[in-house]
C-alpha cells in the first residue's frame, strides 16, 4: 500500500467538466452533453476496472452471493 498518494484533484476535475460541457452545449446542443455523458460514463468505469483489477487484484474473492 502506498502511503506517499497525493490526494485526487476532485475540484479543478469538476471545474474542467462543466466547462467542457458548457461549450459542447453551445456548439452541438443537448445531444452533444449527452454523448459526452455517456463517453465519460464508460471510460470512468473501464479506468475503475482498471484500477481495481491493478491494485486489488485477487485479495478479496467472492464467493457466490454469501456475506464474508
Amino acid at each position: 500500500m502506498h502511503t506517499q498518494q497525493r490526494p485526487p484533484a476532485v475540484a479543478p476535475t469538476v471545474g474542467a467538466t462543466i466547462a467542457l460541457a458548457l461549450i459542447v452545449f453551445v456548439y452541438y446542443g443537448i445531444g452533444g452533453v449527452l454523448v459526452m455523458a455517456v463517453a465519460g460514463s464508460l471510460i470512468a468505469s473501464y479506468l475503475a476496472r482498471r484500477y481495481v483489477n491493478t491494485h486489488v487484484g485477487g485479495h478479496y474473492a467472492r464467493h457466490g452471493d454469501q456475506m464474508d
